[in-house]
């Protein structure tokens, strides 16, 4: 339900701001439950559907977060190692390249020591060509989609 309204919040905030939310196809793999230790692959999918939009470019980034407040990030706490191929996240794209589409394959492990708890594996899309998350804007975000999943304990 949290995610409802972060989105809902998001779709309101793009409206204020004259801008209309891109339409994206999104797909992701992600397993309801994982196990501590547990390796795998999930296959990810990013489509634009929009025929107009008002970018001509934009990057693509994946985040995995706890389901808590605050979203906190959460990758470097649960994965031992992942690696995605072909390269889709983090690349400058123009918006006809989106509308091609885009696929990868997560190869991944978690640690032995993951947190159990619940996540949510996010895939975020901004306008422009800044490739460091820590440096776009909120005002940015033309897309997301968000996957939930959990870690069970031992």
């Amino acid at each position: 339900m949290r995610q409802f309204f972060s989105l809902m919040a998001c779709l309101f905030l793009a409206a204020a701001l004259g801008q209309t939310p891109a339409k994206f196809q999104v797909a992701a793999s992600v397993a309801p439950s994982y196990k501590q230790g547990d390796a795998g692959q999930m296959n990810i999918s990013l489509k634009l559907l929009s025929e107009e939009v008002s970018f001509t470019e934009a990057v693509v980034f994946l985040n995995i977060v706890e389901d808590a407040p605050n979203y906190p990030q959460a990758a470097h706490k649960i994965f031992a190692n992942a690696s995605e191929t072909p390269k889709i996240f983090q690349v400058l794209y123009t918006a006809d390249d989106l509308r091609q589409g885009l696929a990868t394959s997560l190869g991944f492990e978690f640690k032995d020591s993951a947190k159990p708890g619940k996540y949510i594996l996010v895939i975020q899309t901004f306008a422009g060509a800044t490739t460091d998350p820590h440096n776009v804007k909120f005002e940015n975000r033309v897309g997301i989609s968000s996957f939930p999943f959990e870690i069970a304990g031992p």
